[in-house]
């Protein structure tokens, strides 16, 4: 049961580090560049050009309109791991 544990935790951290490594780039180079490559994040560089809201706020508000589109329409009980990462991508920036 420990090896689990330890297993659980080993994963988490991964999955921090590869968010940080995406929040990296986002910020010094795509978005100096204003390049929308797609997705929440490319949106979020989109509407901080055109209106000048935050991008990190904006990517956590259209992933968590994803996050209820999806438990809503696909019928999905979301894992409370998509909901951690959604805050903790937000978070990074």
């Amino acid at each position: 049961m420990k090896i689990l544990k330890n297993y659980q935790a080993l994963r988490y951290i991964v999955i921090v580090m590869a968010l940080e490594i995406v929040a990296i780039s986002i910020n010094f180079f795509y978005a100096p560049a204003k390049v929308a490559a797609g997705g929440a994040t490319g949106l979020a560089i989109l509407i901080n050009e055109l209106v000048g809201f935050d991008r990190a706020a904006t990517v956590l508000i259209v992933n968590l309109i994803m996050i209820v589109l999806a438990a809503v329409f696909l019928w999905i009980v979301v894992p409370q791991r998509e909901l951690l990462l959604a805050v903790l991508f937000c978070r990074c920036y």
